[in-house]
C-alpha cells in the first residue's frame, strides 16, 4: 500500500533507485520496514480508507441521484452540470450535448484527480466508475411511462438541442432518441480513449518527476492494459444499446415515410370521369414521402453513429420504395382492369390530345415518380440503385 508515509519514503529514495544505487527489491525491502514501523501503524490507525473511499463514492452517487431526477422533471434538455466552466468546456470538446452525459463524466474523471484519488484504493475507484457507468445505462433504457412518472406534458424542443422538454414522452420523439443514442456513442469513445489515459496517468504515471511510486516498465504495461480491458469491457455495454435506438429510429421513420403513400390510390379518381386535362406537374403528396427522413438528415446529419452513417438512408428508401411500388402496382392493375372494362362498354372517354383516363393517370404516376426520385437525390442517394423505384419504371414500360 502507498500512503503519505510510503509515498514520503519513496521521495527520499527515489533520487538513488534511479541513479542505480538501490535496486527495486532495496525499494520493496525498505517499504516492508515502513508498513511494520509503529509511527507507520499508528498513522494507518487514523486513517480509513474504506471509509473514505464511501464518502466519495456516495458524493459520485448523490451528484449522480440530484441530476437525474432533474432530467426526469425537466427532460433531457435540462442543464444539469455542476461543475465549473473550464471542466465543461473541457468535456463539451469531447463532443457530450447532453447536459446529464456532461455531468456523469465529470463525476467520473473527479474520482481519478489529485485532491481525491488515492493509489491503495485504485481497485474501489475503478468499480466505482464502472458502477456510474452502468448507472447512466440502466438510465437510458428507463421507460417513464411503463414506470408510472409523471411529466410535464408533451414538451417542446425549443431549448436548441432538439430535445423535449418533457421526459415522459422521450421515447415517442425520435429526436430525443436520436440525440441520448449519439451521446451514448460520444461516452463510448470517450471512455474507450481520453477515459482510458486519464485513469492511466493517476495509477501508473510514466516520466513522473513528482510521481513517488516505483514500477518497472513491465509493471506498468500490465497495469494499463488491465485497466483498458475493465474500461472497454464496460464500454462495450453500449453498443447494443445504441443499435438498439438506430432500429426504433429506422422503423418510425419507415413508418412515416410511408403513411402518405395511402394517397396514391386516389390518383385514379382524380381523374376517372373528371375531363380534367392532362396532368403537368406531379402530385401534392409525392414530397411528403421523405419529407421526415430529409428533415431528420438535416439535423441529424453529424450525429448519425458511424456504423449506421452509410446505411440508414439506404435502408428506409429501399423499404419505402418497395411500398411505393406496390401501392402503384395496385393502381395501375385497377386502371388497367377499368379501362378494359370502358373498352367493352364502348364507353372509352377521351378529351382534347386523345388521352384517356387511364393515360393520364399513367402520367401522372410518371411525374411522381420523377418527383420521388429528385427526393431521393436530395439524400445523396443514388435513385438506380433501388429496386422499387426500378420496378415503377418497368411497371410503367410495359
Amino acid at each position: 500500500m502507498d500512503t503519505f508515509v510510503i509515498d514520503l519514503a519513496a521521495r527520499l529514495l527515489k533520487p538513488a533507485f534511479k541513479n542505480g544505487i538501490l535496486s527495486t527489491n532495496d525499494v520493496i525491502r525498505s517499504r516492508e520496514r515502513i508498513l511494520t514501523n509503529p509511527t507507520t501503524i499508528d498513522f494507518y490507525k487514523k486513517w480509513n480508507l474504506a471509509i473514505y473511499y464511501q464518502l466519495r463514492f456516495g458524493d459520485a452517487c448523490k451528484r449522480f441521484d440530484d441530476a437525474v431526477e432533474k432530467v426526469k422533471g425537466q427532460g433531457w434538455g435540462e442543464v444539469v452540470f455542476s461543475g465549473d466552466d473550464v471542466s465543461k468546456k473541457c468535456i463539451d470538446e469531447l463532443g457530450f450535448e447532453v447536459h446529464l452525459f456532461s455531468e456523469v463524466y465529470a463525476t467520473l474523471m473527479s474520482f481519478w484527480t489529485p485532491g481525491v484519488f488515492l493509489r491503495p484504493l485504485t481497485h474501489r475507484f475503478l468499480r466505482g466508475s464502472v458502477q456510474i457507468i452502468n448507472a447512466l445505462l440502466d438510465f437510458t433504457q428507463y421507460d417513464p411511462k411503463k414506470n408510472g412518472h409523471e411529466g410535464n406534458g408533451e414538451g417542446s424542443s425549443e431549448n436548441g438541442h432538439n430535445l423535449s422538454s418533457s421526459f415522459l414522452s422521450w421515447k415517442d420523439r425520435i429526436e430525443d432518441i436520436a440525440m441520448v443514442s449519439w451521446n451514448l456513442t460520444v461516452l463510448k469513445v470517450s471512455l474507450d480513449n481520453n477515459f482510458i489515459e486519464i485513469i492511466s496517468n493517476a495509477v501508473a504515471p510514466e516520466n513522473d518527476e513528482n510521481c513517488h511510486v516505483f514500477n518497472s516498465s513491465q509493471e506498468l504495461n500490465e497495469t494499463k492494459s488491465l485497466l483498458t480491458d475493465i474500461i472497454v469491457d464496460t464500454s462495450r455495454e453500449i453498443i447494443p444499446l445504441v443499435e438498439s435506438y438506430w432500429e426504433t429510429i429506422i422503423d418510425r421513420l419507415k413508418s412515416q415515410c410511408c403513411r402518405p403513400l395511402a394517397a396514391v390510390k386516389g390518383v385514379a379518381a382524380t381523374y376517372r370521369m373528371t375531363n380534367r386535362p392532362p396532368p403537368t406537374h406531379s402530385s401534392p403528396y409525392v414530397s411528403t414521402i421523405l419529407r421526415p427522413l430529409q428533415e431528420f438528415d438535416n439535423e441529424f446529419e453529424n450525429r448519425v453513429p458511424i456504423e449506421f452513417r452509410s446505411s440508414y438512408k439506404s435502408n428506409i428508401v429501399g423499404h419505402v420504395s418497395i411500398s411505393y411500388c406496390k401501392a402503384v402496382e395496385e393502381l395501375i392493375v385497377t386502371v388497367k382492369q377499368t379501362e378494359q372494362a370502358l373498352r367493352k362498354r364502348k364507353a372509352r372517354r377521351t378529351v382534347a390530345g386523345g388521352m384517356s383516363d387511364g393515360e393520364k393517370v399513367m402520367q401522372q404516376i410518371r411525374l411522381d415518380l420523377d418527383d420521388f426520385r429528385n427526393s431521393v437525390t436530395s439524400l445523396s442517394l443514388e435513385p438506380e440503385s433501388f429496386e422499387g423505384i426500378e420496378k415503377i419504371q418497368s411497371l410503367l414500360i410495359s
